[in-house]
């Protein structure tokens, strides 16, 4: 019973000192902005407005607007679903009151239902583009697309990704623009249910392309439309004609690196975006500090009952 006892009091010591010494596990710092389509287009409180395009009621060839809009909830989360006929697209629109910076992290989950009815100079739209971002306020082609026939990522100067997004497929995508050195970066990641998250492109961005346009001394982003003929070289009708969104996150102002990118998100609307089951210890919204002043107690106290123990036994 005695040598019970000191194998329990020192595994209770080992636990202790084993928290001590752990570190808390890294996890993907929260965004600042973020969306979740839980039957709703608001975000976290005092979150920019992230807007649907008007239902179409008689539109011009190229006015952006949707034909019809729902939430939903899938496998894959809730979603915000919308349809269009309009060649340039229907989707949302994102509006800050402050810039996202010349440095910041966007994260889209989408997938793209019915491509762009682009026919490229051809006869078949599967030899176009859907146009996923459009960073320039519809006033040029600046944006990230898909390969209608390729199925995979694209910028408007013919950089591409290395994975195939089918479409129908709920993608993770995930646009970094690093301004921190000599030559300011924008780099596309992107996974799917068969994809591991992966770089699907990087280029210098020196021209300031993929720093999203002032709107009202903040930003402005398009999602899944497309402008209109006046703002290119003839109307190649690249908008999304349906597609669902199941969520948006920004991080204004921060390059995220691969590490955190890849690091488990916090949904800083209530918990973990994975299973609760897996929350790391950074995670739990306890400090280093105060974890490692616990597991110092337990280490001192199981120390503590295995020297009373042992003084018990020998007596």
């Amino acid at each position: 019973m005695k040598n019970s006892t000191i194998r329990k009091v020192g595994a209770f010591a080992l636990a202790g000192a084993l928290l001590t010494a752990a570190p808390a596990m890294a996890a993907q710092p929260a965004p600042s902005i973020n969306y979740s389509m839980d039957n709703t287009l608001n975000g976290l409180a005092g979150n920019p407005a992230l807007t649907a395009a008007p239902i179409c009621a008689s539109p011009a060839t190229e006015d952006n607007c949707n034909t019809s809009t729902n939430f939903g909830t899938d496998a894959n989360g809730n979603f915000f679903h919308w349809v269009t006929t309009q060649g340039n697209g229907g989707g949302l629109v994102l509006t800050t009151a402050a810039p996202l910076g010349n440095s910041y992290t966007v994260t889209l989950k989408f997938a793209v239902d019915a491509y762009s009815n682009d026919e490229d100079g051809s006869s078949d739209p599967a030899n176009g583009y859907s146009k996923l971002v459009d960073f320039s306020d519809l006033a040029t082609d600046d944006g990230v697309y898909y390969n209608n026939g390729e199925h995979w990522m694209i910028t408007n100067n013919s950089d591409h990704g290395v994975g195939i997004f089918a479409q129908g497929d709920v993608v993770t995508m995930t646009m970094v623009r690093d301004a921190t050195g000599a030559t300011p970066t924008f780099t596309v990641y992107a996974k799917d249910a068969t994809n591991a998250n992966a770089v699907q492109f990087t280029l210098d961005d020196a021209t300031n392309m993929y720093v999203a346009a002032d709107h009202n001394g903040g930003s402005i982003l398009h999602l899944f439309q497309d402008e209109p003929e006046t703002a290119q070289s003839g109307n190649s009708h690249e908008g999304v004609q349906e597609g669902r969104l199941y969520g948006f996150k920004a991080w204004p102002g921060v390059a995220l690196s691969e590490a955190d990118i890849n690091a488990e998100p916090v949904d800083n609307q209530g918990g973990t975006t994975k299973d609760d089951t897996k929350k790391t210890l950074a995670e739990t919204g306890v400090s280093l500090n105060s974890q490692l002043a616990v597991g110092g107690a337990l280490a001192l106290a199981g120390m503590t009952l295995v020297a009373v123990a042992r003084r018990r036994r020998n007596n």
